[in-house]
């Protein structure tokens, strides 16, 4: 049972907000006992799960992951893009895997 991250660098948050999104790539490889999922650490301390633009597809029961993660395995890369606009200030973004 382990838990591990990519933690990205605090990211500056534009004043006037329209369309502001992360995106990035990624091949899946993870078993039953495993999930991946994207977090924000919110102005009040607080790691909040994110839902990307086009979703994601599986349920999990998981100890500590959200309602919703990447499972499994794919057959080639994607595309997963995250909609900011909603927060402001310095934000910390990680994926847990």
């Amino acid at each position: 049972s382990m838990h591990s991250c990519l933690r990205s660098p605090s990211l500056d948050m534009p004043r006037m907000i329209k369309n502001f999104s992360i995106s990035f790539d990624q091949w899946l490889a993870l078993d039953s006992t495993d999930a991946a999922w994207v977090e924000l650490l919110d102005v009040n301390g607080n790691w909040v799960a994110l839902t990307p633009v086009n979703g994601v597809s599986q349920s999990s029961n998981l100890q500590y992951a959200p309602s919703m993660v990447w499972t499994g395995e794919s057959n080639s890369w994607s595309r997963v893009e995250i909609m900011l606009d909603s927060y402001q200030r310095k934000v910390h973004l990680k994926k847990m895997i």
